[in-house]
C-alpha cells in the first residue's frame, strides 16, 4: 500500500472532499486551507485531490504556495505525481529605463492561457503574484494567435 491509500481513507481526507463537493454548484468556490501536513503527505493529498477533481470534469486548481521555494517544490512533487501543473511567477517591476527579459511575462501568458483552454490541471503560485494585475480573460482570448509551421500568415495582422 503507498501513502496516497492510506491519506484517501482518513477521516480529514473525507471532510474536505465534502467541503469541496459542498461548494459545487455555487457561483463563487471558497477557498480550502490544508496546514498540518508534512511535504510528502502534502504533495500526495493534494496529487489525489486535484486527480479526483479533473476526472470529475472540474477546471484547473488552484494552489496558493506561501513562498517561490515552497511552490517549486510543490510544483516538481505534483509533476512527478502525474499531474500537468504551471507555475504563474511573480513579476517584478521595472520602474527605471533597462532593457529586460520578458521571461517572466511570457511564463505568466503561457500560465494564463493554459488555464483558458483547460490545458492543465493545476496551476501553482504565491500570493505576489495573485496580486499583481494581468489583462482581462477577454482581451487575453481576443489577442492569442497560434501560428503553425508550414501555413502563411498577413505580417501586419500578427503584428497589430
Amino acid at each position: 500500500m503507498d501513502i496516497t491509500s492510506f491519506i484517501t481513507k482518513e477521516k480529514e481526507y473525507k471532510e474536505i472532499l465534502g467541503a469541496i463537493d459542498g461548494q459545487r454548484g455555487l457561483k463563487k468556490r471558497l477557498p480550502i486551507m490544508m496546514t498540518g501536513l508534512c511535504d510528502g503527505a502534502r504533495s500526495a493529498f493534494l496529487t489525489q485531490l486535484i486527480k479526483r477533481e479533473r476526472e470529475a470534469g472540474m477546471p484547473p486548481v488552484a494552489v496558493c504556495a506561501p513562498d517561490e521555494k515552497t511552490a517549486n517544490r510543490l510544483l516538481s512533487a505534483l509533476d512527478a505525481g502525474g499531474l500537468n501543473v504551471r507555475f504563474y511567477p511573480w513579476r517584478d517591476m521595472i520602474f527605471h529605463n533597462i532593457t529586460a527579459s520578458h521571461e517572466f511575462e511570457h511564463e505568466r501568458l503561457g500560465t494564463l492561457c493554459a488555464l483558458r483552454e483547460n490545458e492543465c490541471d493545476a496551476v501553482v503560485f504565491t500570493p505576489d503574484a495573485a496580486l499583481q494585475y494581468t489583462m482581462p480573460p477577454e482581451r487575453l482570448d481576443a489577442t492569442v494567435r497560434t501560428v503553425r509551421l508550414g501555413e502563411e500568415y498577413d505580417v501586419r495582422e500578427l503584428c497589430d
